[in-house]
């Protein structure tokens, strides 16, 4: 089962990134208009400050929406037998797995915020190899949490079928 995180993520992400973009874009602009005191003077073949200031902001917005939706669309859990896997990146990747046969706790973690959007978390602790995993930014964690748990129930019940037979 393939798992990608919250597309409400995305959206908060790409809003936050184009008001940083913004914000310091106005200050840019404000702090050339003080210092120059040249107000809309063109700087070059009709260009003024305030024109090459979007068009620098613009450009970075450009690319910054590009990485976070890149980014997002190549972070993805995936749960496969008896392992669950976290994958990521866009030039360096990246991958890390962890055996749920030695999972011993289970937990959902959801803030106020993370209700509403309708996402959380789910945690994973496998004191075997003194290691936890997060599933993170997911929607309808829930169901993920006892899809899980259904998991490792069934490695568990298993396990003890093939400790009752070879007795």
């Amino acid at each position: 089962m393939k798992i990608n995180q919250s597309i409400a993520l995305l959206l908060i992400r790409l809003v936050i990134s184009s008001l940083i973009i913004l914000v310091f874009s106005l200050a840019i602009s404000a702090a050339v208009d003080l210092l120059l005191e040249y107000d809309h003077l063109p700087l070059y073949k009709g260009l003024s400050y305030d024109s090459i200031l979007f068009l620098i902001a613009f450009i970075i917005q450009t690319f910054m929406v590009a990485y976070i939706s890149l980014s997002w669309h190549s972070y993805y859990y995936l749960i496969e037998g008896h392992q669950v896997s976290v994958y990521s990146g866009i030039i360096h990747k990246y991958e890390d797995t962890m055996d749920l046969r030695h999972v011993e706790g289970i937990s959902l973690d959801q803030n106020i915020i993370a209700r509403i959007l309708k996402i959380g978390s789910v945690r994973l602790n496998n004191p075997v190899m003194k290691k936890s995993f997060s599933i993170r930014g997911i929607v309808d964690p829930k169901k993920v949490k006892k899809e899980i748990e259904n998991i490792v129930q069934n490695l568990s019940t298993v396990e003890l079928s093939r400790e009752l037979i070879d007795q």
